[in-house]
């Protein structure tokens, strides 16, 4: 086997993301009037349930994780649990006293329960049976104003990324299990003059943590806050790539750094880069909003012409594979990386327990559907 592509329906089709669990491929996305979550399993569609876009606050699933024998997904200010027939097993919904809710922007689960983390600096802990929050503030000039956190990752601890309210800045904190803050930092300004934004995805792995932020850049710190080594994408138009958000995944060897259509493979420890691919879909180019390591590979997801798809591909064989639908283009003359140096400014957060309304939500009510599918290549071994 040597790669696989999945396209979901024709027209404006966009899968958010996608995991391996439990011996299947579950995913979620939206068309321009549903958002959906479906299941694969050895190229065929188990299940497949959407429901319509809310015009009020244009809800749509667009997170996912597993969670022993259920799968958690999330949209908007939802955070449900699903088994696996995609029947919902609990819904959480968290807002304010005002009844304003808060917005979802990640999720990660830590054995037996799930963060999230969001737009008005809330930090949520949930199972089916509970719910707590923390709440991350900045004090200035007397007062505490909240952070936008966009990103969180939990492996041993929790690195969490964001920016200050009402401020175009990137911030990145590490806490312990316990949700104590070990240290955090501002990355914003590097010494080449550019402006780090959007801090849109953060991972934690052994003794290194990686976050993403725009332009599509990574830079990476130790567990004790020094920055190490960073890099920023870059192709002939540099406005080209600052109009996408990228995406990070890891395994033993590699980092891959995604964004619009173009994947760029690192050395996870030095930041050296191996090589760049073009990916297209059809006769067009793709959007990749999702990029996870997996299986000796990795899965990408995204957007095309063609319909929303998911792509497997193992890392041996990226070079020369082969594929019905899918182009993978030598990216190499294209792309470069070029280095970055954030000007790293340490600064005191406030963390304490918060305990917003929360509900137990109705589940939105889904109705299953059979879209068109078609598969080409191997499904990818469980």
């Amino acid at each position: 086997m040597s790669g696989w592509l999945c396209l979901i329906e024709e027209g404006e089709n966009w899968i958010y993301d996608v995991i391996p669990y439990g011996g299947s491929l579950y995913f979620c996305g939206s068309s321009s009037s549903n958002t959906f979550i479906g299941c694969l399993a050895d190229d065929n569609l188990v299940w497949f349930k959407s429901t319509p876009i809310p015009r009020v606050d244009g809800f749509v699933f667009n997170r996912l994780c597993g969670l022993r024998d259920v799968i958690a997904v999330s949209g908007s200010f939802l955070l449900g649990f699903l088994d696996y027939s995609g029947v919902f097993r609990r819904c959480w919904a968290t807002f304010e006293l005002d009844g304003e809710y808060h917005v979802i922007n990640d999720i990660c689960c830590a054995e037996d329960f799930v963060v999230t983390c969001n737009e008005d600096g809330l930090i949520v802990k949930a199972s089916m049976d509970n719910i707590t929050g923390f709440a991350v503030t900045l004090e200035s000039s007397g007062e505490r104003n909240p952070l936008r956190l966009y990103s969180i990752y939990c492996s041993g601890g929790y690195v969490v990324a964001g920016s200050r309210l009402y401020y175009d800045n990137s911030i990145l904190m590490l806490l312990d299990e316990d949700f104590n803050v070990r240290w955090c930092i501002d990355f914003t300004e590097t010494k080449e003059g550019l402006w780090l934004t959007y801090p849109s995805a953060v991972r934690l792995s052994g003794d290194q943590v990686y976050v993403c932020a725009t332009p599509p850049s990574v830079s990476c710190f130790s567990l004790d806050g020094n920055f190490l080594w960073g890099c920023m994408l870059a192709n002939g138009d540099p406005r080209l790539l600052e109009e996408y958000t990228p995406s990070i995944a890891l395994d033993k060897k590699y980092l891959y750094l995604a964004c619009s259509k173009y994947l760029a493979i690192l050395d996870r420890y030095s930041g050296k880069y191996v090589r760049g691919l073009e990916v297209n879909i059809g006769d067009g180019s793709a959007e990749i909003l999702k990029v996870r390591a997996a299986n000796e590979g990795i899965f990408i997801c995204g957007g095309s012409n063609a319909g929303g798809f998911i792509i497997f591909l193992l890392r041996e064989y990226m070079d020369n594979m082969k594929l019905h639908g899918l182009k993978l283009r030598d990216a190499s003359s294209t792309l470069r990386l070029n280095e970055i140096h954030p000007n790293v400014r340490c600064i005191n957060p406030i963390l304490e327990n918060e305990w917003p309304e929360f509900s137990v939500e109705t589940p939105p009510e889904l109705r299953k559907e059979r879209p068109k599918i078609v598969f080409y290549g191997d499904f990818p071994k469980a």
